[in-house]
């Protein structure tokens, strides 16, 4: 397993760093508002065109349309994270060419994450469905049925314990691991020492990005829910479709920020800064910081050797640094719901 240092954090808004549920969420927002002028555009020009062909060809391929459009989900979510390295990088002025160039990179190891959490949902439904045919030969359909609606509750059940292994490791692999069992093993380490933040966290940000979708997706289902019905989708219906993921957009960056937030969270809650301070005095020791750090083939990493000075005991989670935000005046999201300012 490599350094979960292995990307420096030198971007106006730090990622590494201790969070709660409310904090994790005042985060996101601001990132996503401070820099949608970026990755906005970016990710609108490179997945867009893919998304509106997708839903075009759901009128007369419809199995070509769902692959197109998965692809241009996998390049939103390879841009994203690639977006979020670059900030991390210091990066400015970041300009289309620069997300794709990152969205390229990331694509196939987003594409093999994604692949091999289809292959743990798949391996969980198994059983499932397996128990349930048994019953249906052995006794009978409504045997089957009942089998099927438990074994599909207790899979929910085991799916939402399994959710912020997914959320934080897809972050955690992207950014800092170079194999999904380096992620997962990563993972959950961190998530066995803060299961209740991790498990908190994931679900609160499942509900506000998944309504956010299922508003405008829902409108748009809707609408072309009849001719989906007749087994014939108009073409307009399809390209209103792949416009609808377009708008959805936003909401998806916003979900893999907030998981990248979590997932550094998680790791400074967890390892605080010790692990830092002894990569950066192994470095010095060895001549590889100061002046000889140019030799290091991996990027500089963050200086953690300085940790912030501690907050007065009345001063808020996320204070009046450069990391998170104005100072207690500022609303926000607080667990519960969004503070009016204090």
């Amino acid at each position: 397993m490599i350094s979960p240092y292995r990307f420096p954090d030198d971007g106006p808004i730090r990622f590494r760093r201790e969070r709660d549920l409310g904090d994790v969420i005042n985060a996101s927002v601001r990132f996503c508002r401070e820099t949608w002028r970026e990755w906005l555009p970016a990710l609108a020009l490179i997945a867009g065109p893919l998304y509106v062909i997708g839903g075009a060809l759901e009128s007369f391929a419809p199995g070509w349309g769902s692959v197109v459009s998965a692809s241009a989900g996998l390049l939103v979510a390879a841009g994203a994270f690639g977006y979020v390295r670059l900030y991390r990088e210091g990066a400015e002025a970041v300009e289309t060419a620069d997300v794709w160039d990152e969205a390229k990179g990331l694509f196939w190891p987003t594409f093999t994450f994604t692949l091999c959490c289809v292959g743990v949902l798949v391996l969980l439904a198994l059983p499932v469905l397996i128990l349930a045919g048994l019953a249906g030969a052995g006794v009978g359909v409504g045997a089957a049925a009942a089998v099927g609606v438990v074994g599909m509750l207790v899979l929910l059940a085991a799916l939402l314990v399994l959710y912020p292994y997914y959320l934080a490791g897809q972050a955690a692999r992207l950014l800092d691991e170079d194999a999904f069992s380096d992620a997962v093993r990563r993972v959950h380490g961190l998530i066995r020492e803060e299961r209740g933040f991790a498990l908190g966290t994931s679900i609160v940000l499942l509900f506000i990005v998944g309504f956010g979708s299922i508003v405008i997706a829902g409108t748009v289902a809707g609408l072309t829910f009849p001719y989906t019905l007749e087994g014939s989708v108009p073409l307009w219906a399809g390209v209103l479709t792949g416009l609808a993921s377009l708008v959805v957009l936003p909401f998806s960056v916003f979900y893999y920020v907030a998981s990248a937030f979590l997932y550094e969270s998680l790791s400074a809650r967890v390892e605080g800064t010790e692990l830092g301070e002894g990569i950066e005095a192994i470095a010095a020791a060895t001549g590889l910081g100061g002046a000889g750090g140019a030799a290091r083939s991996e990027p500089p990493r963050p200086d953690l050797a300085h940790p912030e000075p501690p907050r007065p005991d009345d001063a808020p989670a996320d204070d009046a640094s450069l990391d998170d935000g104005p100072s207690g005046g500022a609303g926000g999201f607080r667990g519960g719901g969004f503070r009016a300012g204090s």
